[in-house]
C-alpha cells in the first residue's frame, strides 16, 4: 500500500511539473496512471487538462473531463465536486441537471471549503426561480455565513442582497444575471 502511495504522489508531482512546463500530453500520461491506481488527486487534474480549451497541442472535452471529475468527486475531492457541478449546472459535457448539480455542490460545501460554501449558496439562491428562492433562503444564508466566516468577503454582498429580498421582495439582479452583478461590483 505504501508503495502505490508514493508512486501516486510522485506521478501527480511528476505531472503537474509536467502541466507548469507546458508539456500536457506528458503530464495527463502522469496523471492517468495516477488515476488508474486509485488517485483522486490524478483523476481530478486529469479532468482539469481536459476541461481547459486553451491548452496549446492537447484536446478540450467537457465528456471525458466530466468522467474524471465524477471518478474523483466520488472519493470525496472537493473541487471535482465543485467542477462537476458547474458542468452539471452549465450541461457542458453531461445533461444539464440541476438536482445533479445541486448534490455535487452541496458535497463540496459540506467538505468545509468556503469557496464550496460560497458557491453552494450562489447556486441555491440566486441561480433560482422566486418558488425555489423562497424554499432556499435560509439555506443559502447559513452557507454564506459559513463563508464569510472563514474569509470570503463576496458573501456579505450576497448575505446583504439576501436581506434586502427578505425585506423588500426585491432582487437587484442585472439583465446579464448574477453573474454581472458581481462583474459590476468587481468581484
Amino acid at each position: 500500500m505504501k508503495t502505490t502511495q508514493k508512486k501516486i504522489s510522485s506521478l501527480v508531482r511528476s505531472g503537474s511539473i509536467l502541466m507548469n512546463e507546458k508539456d500536457y500530453i506528458k503530464a495527463a500520461a502522469c496523471f492517468f496512471e495516477a488515476a488508474r491506481l486509485g488517485s483522486a488527486e490524478g483523476a481530478f487534474l486529469l479532468g482539469q487538462l481536459y476541461e481547459i480549451d486553451s491548452l496549446k497541442d492537447f484536446i478540450h472535452d467537457d465528456r471525458i473531463a466530466a468522467a474524471f471529475f465524477t471518478k474523483a468527486a466520488e472519493q470525496g475531492h472537493t473541487y471535482a465536486q465543485m467542477h462537476l457541478a458547474s458542468l452539471y449546472a452549465e450541461g457542458s459535457g453531461v445533461e444539464k441537471s440541476r438536482d445533479k448539480a445541486g448534490t455535487y455542490w452541496l458535497a463540496a460545501a459540506k467538505s468545509g471549503d468556503p469557496d464550496a460554501q460560497f458557491l453552494y449558496a450562489m447556486f441555491l439562491f440566486f441561480d433560482a426561480d422566486d418558488a425555489s428562492r423562497r424554499l432556499n433562503a435560509k439555506e443559502a444564508s447559513h452557507w454564506l455565513e459559513s463563508a464569510l466566516e472563514q474569509g470570503v468577503p463576496d458573501a456579505a454582498i450576497a448575505l446583504r442582497k439576501i436581506r434586502q429580498w427578505e425585506k423588500d421582495g426585491f432582487l437587484d439582479i442585472p439583465e446579464g444575471g448574477i453573474e454581472s452583478a458581481f462583474d459590476a461590483a468587481g468581484l
